[in-house]
């Protein structure tokens, strides 16, 4: 490990990421009606608004979760995505809406339909993940990813803090 991630292990172990129970209702009303599964990780940061939504979108979902995410969200999620490039998408996820403060990626597929919204105020960076199934299957491949999920988000926050640095 050279010096510099090194410093960026570092920097990221001291962040803190919480995953709220009850989602806050300004970000519920952001997502879709009724998921099957919707969880909320929050990193707190007096910082996420230095950059816009997007740019934090693009750093998580392309550059941090890069290859490991497009094969769990295409082979195992079954999700139809875009080319990574493509514009009007993020990681292959159709931009839906986009404001100052958030931006919502759309993606469906044969099993789940799928919504990650990035979400910024003056104290968090939250990424919610939401989730509504379309076959029975769907509750079994997410519960048996659910808890790799839960370990990835909050590491994925924290990359992407460190990446895109304090006050970017």
């Amino acid at each position: 490990m050279d010096d510099r991630q090194q410093v960026s292990a570092e920097q990221a172990a001291g962040l803190v990421v919480i995953q709220v129970d009850e989602i806050p209702q300004e970000i519920a009303e952001l997502t879709m009606a009724d998921p099957d599964h919707v969880d909320c990780q929050r990193l707190l940061t007096d910082q996420a608004a230095s950059c816009p939504p997007e740019r934090w979108a693009r750093v998580a979902l392309d550059d941090i979760g890069g290859a490991q995410g497009q094969f769990i969200w295409r082979a195992v999620l079954g999700l139809r995505l875009a080319s990574r490039s493509a514009p009007g998408h993020v990681a292959g996820w159709r931009i839906a809406e986009q404001t100052p403060t958030w931006i919502r990626l759309e993606a469906a597929g044969w099993l789940i339909a799928g919504e990650i919204l990035v979400h910024l105020d003056d104290e968090h960076l939250s990424l919610v993940t939401a989730l509504r199934y379309r076959r029975r299957l769907a509750a079994y491949v997410w519960g048996a990813l659910q808890g790799f999920h839960g370990r990835v988000a909050p590491s994925l926050l924290r990359e992407t803090y460190v990446a895109i640095g304090p006050a970017a």
